[in-house]
């Protein structure tokens, strides 16, 4: 008898009532799920993870030389979870899918017709090797195989052959 007294004095605790309370449905709340075309959901999931990786990848590199680097390791983990999440909701979709998604989001050409530009980009060439716009002329003239001074010495050594 002194257990029952016990657990009555616990649920009269903070007058708090013992009761469960119970959740009603909402009924007038349209359901996300129903309506539309297949297409339309597919359109609306793609332009939500986009819109995501983009938010994500924008915190990412905002804060990438945050001091705690322990923030900057979640807001990469959560950018390579959107981006993988991408890839993979493109991989899932069927060709016709694929085609009809591409339809929808057809890339913005707007500034490169206006301006009479070519869609495509520059045709950059790969057989040769790209300069180096970090070196000299005169560095670039200069071959550098027949040097076989090395640099050796200490500060003294310097110092004495600037003369300070």
């Amino acid at each position: 008898m002194g257990t029952i007294q016990l657990e009555v004095s616990l649920n009269k605790k903070n007058n708090q009532k013992s009761r469960p309370r119970r959740r009603r449905r909402n009924y007038n709340r349209p359901n996300p799920n129903s309506g539309g075309s297949s297409i339309e959901k597919l359109q609306k999931k793609y332009m939500l993870l986009i819109e995501g990786l983009k938010l994500k990848r924008a915190k990412y590199f905002d804060e990438f030389h945050h001091h705690d680097p322990n923030r900057v390791a979640k807001l990469r983990k959560a950018f390579e979870k959107a981006s993988r999440e991408l890839f993979e909701f493109e991989q899932s979709l069927s060709s016709e899918q694929r085609i009809e998604l591409l339809k929808e989001n057809a890339p913005d050409q707007s500034y490169s017709t206006s301006n009479n530009q070519s869609t495509l980009g520059e045709n950059v060439p790969t057989d040769i090797e790209p300069l180096n716009p970090h070196l000299l002329k005169t560095q670039i003239d200069t071959d550098f195989k027949t040097d076989t001074e090395e640099s050796v010495g200490t500060m003294e050594d310097y110092r004495s052959y600037k003369g300070e």
